[in-house]
């Protein structure tokens, strides 16, 4: 359900409510095979198939029942003048929350075996892994030939779970900032530099490294996990 309203030519405001219900979404199940789901039984029929050198594995499959409820709110201000140009100001906020109806049993190939299919990481990555808000607060300003792009948005606190509640990483809310600027050389020929992350934010740090040294900044951030990405970009339009 939705709603936009335009009290004049220069505001505009829009609410969207929804619910989404997904039945047997695709998820990526635990590792089977690990010490504690499984153990050695599945390297045994992996290697029984003919893979070796595999100890552990998970797949995708069609298990999980979810419903997501949200909330979509933006605003849009336009301001024109003749010597400074075109300012359009804006603001959005959104909130969803997902909440897991159902998950489906182990299938007939595996119920003999000890292992869970989608424990509490799994579970819990899936409905805690995403900030559940964000707030994206924008500015295009446009004078002459000249173009600005400025976007600031607030990520809220996520969470990235484990087996047990002790080992779970909470991830504080960012704010992460974009620009834009941009030259027209030509009616054809346009030349911009900007930013995507400008301050170089990056997530929490926890200070867990995997084998190949990644992991310090967890694995979920909604910006990235490589800190600020910076480009000129020069356009021709035939």
């Amino acid at each position: 359900a939705g709603i936009t309203v335009e009290p004049s030519r220069i505001f505009r405001f829009t609410l969207d409510i929804y619910q989404t219900k997904i039945d047997d979404r695709i998820v990526k199940t635990d590792f089977l095979g690990t010490a504690a789901n499984g153990g050695a039984v599945v390297g045994q029929l992996l290697r029984e198939k003919g893979i070796n050198g595999v100890d552990s594995a998970q797949y995708f499959t069609n298990a999980i029942d979810t419903t997501t409820r949200g909330i979509d709110l933006v605003t849009e201000l336009t301001l024109k003048s003749d010597s400074a140009g075109t300012f359009k100001p804006s603001a959005a906020y959104s909130f969803a929350d997902t909440r897991i109806d159902h998950v489906a049993k182990n299938p007939a190939e595996l119920a003999n075996l000890n292992v869970t299919l989608f424990g509490r990481q799994v579970q819990r990555d899936l409905i805690k892994g995403s900030p559940r808000s964000k707030v994206v607060l924008g500015g295009n300003w446009a004078v002459w030939r000249f173009k600005t792009d400025l976007r600031v948005t607030r990520y809220d606190s996520y969470i990235e779970s484990s087996t047990v509640a002790s080992a779970d990483q909470r991830f504080s809310a960012k704010w992460i900032t974009d620009l834009d600027v941009g030259y027209g050389i030509t009616d054809n020929l346009s030349l911009a530099i900007g930013a995507y992350n400008l301050f170089n934010k990056y997530p929490d740090k926890v200070g867990l490294k995997n084998n190949e040294g990644s992991g310090a900044y967890g694995s979920f951030a909604p910006f990235g996990l490589s800190g600020g990405f910076y480009y000129a970009r020069l356009a021709l339009n035939l």
